[in-house]
């Protein structure tokens, strides 16, 4: 039986490698700005623009692709390996099919911002760069989105890694090659970030790829691959409630980053600093939630519920502990953090920076819900439970962060704080609702009621089981 120690090991060692690959994706996007930033603001706007909306409408995407996690870790141990590839290839068409939608949406990105009253001049200079990146949409959700899925969940959390890093150089390299020119290849200004970025999901995508499908250790899981009806059918029906929860997430930030610029010209600039700081951290618990989601998964499907329930508590008291370690580093060290971002000791960036440690007082303070929330969500993804927490997460979010915010915002004019006490509020709600809800479900399935049904059968395998 394994011990406390040996969960701790198994879930570091696929959390590690997704949180560092996470962190890795994010350099790429801080590089992609700084050559930007170098051409002038409004290249900047414009590029900044159209990634933001291509990786927003990718997130969401991937949220559809977790499904295919959750359906291989239960394959894997419920002794079904023969299913994976049917696993695999359905997602895998799924993944292809859409990158159609993302394509379409980025064509039409300058009628779409033009619609939303984006001044014209940005929505045309957004539209050309989403008019390069769109060729990256195949790339991202072939290599980004069904890889992340694949791979963690058959033991190739640190190909991600690899290829990640691998990537994150090769970006920097084609971000100047493509946008100052080098050789034969002309300058092209600010549409040249997208072209580096599209090149390099492509790359990517097609790393992963050939690692899946030519590697001797990944290839048994690739071989034979087929479509199933019924395996698509699961992986949208587990995925689709993530995918609502990932977006009613990102939009009540968006709608909190948006509001903000009605207050003081320092409230904006300073939740954009707090944000990125918060964000980048989140990769710890984020990577956390996935390697949860895939030994729980596991777990469940081998029939251990004593096995998931320690699981899910070393993912949650892992999570907890380093939560608990960046808060007292965001309460003790904020003007620090805020210094990476900005000169503090300029008289105009004064405003900025109290605002900014502020709010990193704040983000203090929600860093653990912030943290369990997200792992909570991953425990129960691995039990295939995510249309219950979709609901909870849309009412801790939209019942309880925004209003709140925007009362104590406006009503009780605290500004840019108030915002960020609702947020922190709603997501301390989502944590304790997704974490009431794990214990309660796996409370059921060590000890399940008389004449009720256990709660994971052959019903929830995609394919029937072949047992003598």
């Amino acid at each position: 039986m394994p011990t406390l120690g040996t969960h701790a090991r198994d879930l570091t060692a696929i959390a590690v490698p997704i949180a560092l690959s996470l962190v890795a994706q994010k350099v790429v996007n801080v590089t992609d700005a700084v050559m930007l930033g170098g051409l002038g603001p409004r290249a900047l706007a414009a590029g900044a623009l159209a990634t933001t909306v291509f990786f927003t409408i990718m997130t969401l995407m991937h949220g559809l692709m977790s499904g295919l996690t959750v359906l291989l870790a239960h394959a894997r141990g419920a002794g079904k390996g023969a299913e994976v590839p049917a696993l695999y290839g359905s997602a895998l068409l799924v993944a292809a099919l859409l990158s159609i939608p993302l394509f379409i949406a980025m064509t039409h990105l300058e009628s779409i911002l033009l619609v939303a009253g984006t001044e014209p001049e940005l929505a045309t200079s957004a539209g050309r760069s989403a008019g390069v990146l769109r060729w990256g949409a195949p790339g991202a959700l072939l290599g980004l989105s069904l890889m992340r899925a694949f791979l963690p969940a058959v033991g190739g959390a640190r190909v991600l890694l690899s290829v990640s890093c691998a990537v994150m150089l090769v970006n920097v390299a084609l971000n100047h090659a493509f946008i100052y020119g080098f050789g034969w290849l002309p300058a092209m200004g600010f549409v040249g970030s997208a072209a580096a970025t599209a090149t390099t999901l492509t790359i990517s995508a097609v790393c992963l790829l050939w690692v899946a499908h030519r590697a001797p250790h990944y290839r048994v899981f690739t071989q034979g691959l087929r479509v199933d009806r019924a395996a698509i059918r699961h992986i949208l029906v587990i995925g689709a409630p993530v995918s609502v929860s990932l977006g009613v997430e990102a939009a009540v930030f968006l709608v909190a980053g948006l509001s903000l610029s009605s207050f003081d010209p320092a409230a904006l600039p300073a939740h954009q600093i707090a944000f990125s700081i918060v964000d980048t951290i989140f990769a710890v618990p984020l990577a956390l939630a996935n390697a949860a989601n895939v030994r729980l998964g596991y777990w469940s499907g081998a029939g251990r519920p004593a096995e998931v329930t320690i699981a899910g508590a070393v993912a949650l008291s892992m999570g907890a502990a380093f939560m608990l370690g960046t808060s007292t580093l965001l309460w003790l060290l904020p003007h620090t953090l805020v210094s990476f971002y900005l000169d503090t000791s300029l008289l105009a960036n004064r405003e900025t920076v109290i605002s900014a440690v502020t709010l990193l007082g704040i983000a203090a303070f929600f860093q653990l819900g912030d943290g369990l929330q997200s792992i909570a969500a991953g425990c129960l993804r691995g039990l295939k439970d995510t249309k219950i927490p979709m609901l909870l997460s849309a009412f801790g979010y939209w019942g309880i962060a925004f209003p709140l915010g925007q009362w104590l915002a406006r009503s009780q004019q605290m500004g840019a704080t108030g915002i960020w006490v609702g947020l922190a509020t709603g997501l301390t709600v989502v944590a304790l609702l997704l974490t009431i809800r794990f214990f309660a479900l796996i409370r059921r399935q060590n000890h399940p009621p008389m004449r009720s049904r256990p709660l994971y059968t052959q019903d929830h395998h995609p394919f029937p089981r072949n047992d003598p």
